[in-house]
């Protein structure tokens, strides 16, 4: 039997000591969109951002962190990537040959990595139903508790509370105007909200008053739409925990002053624009140490 040469032996060696960053798959990812992803001015997204979108026109971009703003993480972009005066991204920015990074006064990166910046799919849109009873036309102030199930339209007005607990909500139509105090008790379980056409609040307030966190809450609105459309929004003052998807629109959160704050994913298969003055923060991308069997897996 012939044995193995030294350089052979030399590369077992080197690639069973070596560290495998395998591509981050979606749960990694704190935004990720089909379309164009905005981070307003003096905004903090701290995790991995990534966006599909794609354009062959020079002056459009896929990711654009506006003055003042930071990253704190990669971004991963199929298309060109705009950082405006004084921002910052601290990790890598992975975008494609042929596309650029621009860079305004002061702005910095951590590294300028060309290369596939290997996107994950986005899920499937949630196949459901809604409809039951409605709740609209309550006044200011407010308080709506709803048990898991069916409903048609629910919609608040200023400075209520809307207490749902453990389990799966159907909705037609969600929203409140500004203040919104979302209680969710988690104490049997997760919460996932499904939409048909959009979740809407002048301001949100998440309150988790037997604890849990961002993994227990799910919310997904399915509306679709031209332009600006929101499938999800809420605006300044709001802090938000959970995932939200909005696979056929868009999200938009936070307002044009500060201050609003997330914990979770924000996904969609348009865009995401983080307003001004938002803090947001997701799960840090995971590495994978390599062993022999990993090692195999890759190449089989």
């Amino acid at each position: 039997m012939m044995k193995p040469s030294f350089w052979s032996a030399f590369l077992v060696v080197a690639v069973l000591g070596a560290r495998v960053e395998a591509a981050p798959v979606l749960s990694d990812y704190v935004i990720l969109a089909g379309e164009k992803v905005t981070v307003g001015g003096g905004s903090l997204v701290e995790g991995l951002v990534g966006t599909h979108y794609t354009n062959a026109v020079a002056t459009q971009f896929a990711i654009t962190v506006a003055g003042a703003a930071a990253v704190n993480g990669d971004v991963r972009s199929a298309d060109n990537v705009q950082l405006n005066n004084g921002a910052d991204i601290t990790g890598n920015v992975i975008h494609p040959a042929g596309t650029t990074i621009n860079m305004g006064a002061g702005a910095t990166i951590g590294a300028d990595v060309v290369a596939d910046p290997e996107l994950p799919a986005l899920p499937a849109p949630s196949m459901f139903s809604s409809g039951g009873a409605s709740h609209t036309g309550l006044g200011n102030g407010a308080t709506l508790t709803l048990a898991p199930g069916s409903y048609q339209d629910v919609i608040l007005g200023g400075a209520c509370t809307l207490n749902l607990s453990s389990g799966t909500y159907y909705f037609n139509d969600l929203g409140a105007a500004n203040g919104l105090d979302l209680v969710l008790d988690l104490a049997g379980g997760p919460i996932a909200i499904y939409v048909t056409t959009r979740a809407h609040f002048g301001s949100v307030d998440v309150f988790l008053p037997n604890g849990g966190g961002p993994a227990d809450i799910y919310l997904e609105a399915q509306g679709s739409g031209t332009g600006t459309y929101n499938a999800i929004s809420a605006g300044g003052g709001s802090d938000w925990v959970g995932t939200a998807f909005a696979p056929n629109g868009g999200i938009h959160f936070g307002g044009s002053s500060c201050c609003s704050t997330f914990q979770g994913h924000f996904w969609s298969g348009k865009h995401v624009d983080i307003e001004h003055g938002v803090n947001g923060n997701g799960p840090p991308v995971s590495v994978e140490q390599s062993d022999w069997s990993t090692f195999k897996s890759l190449y089989r």
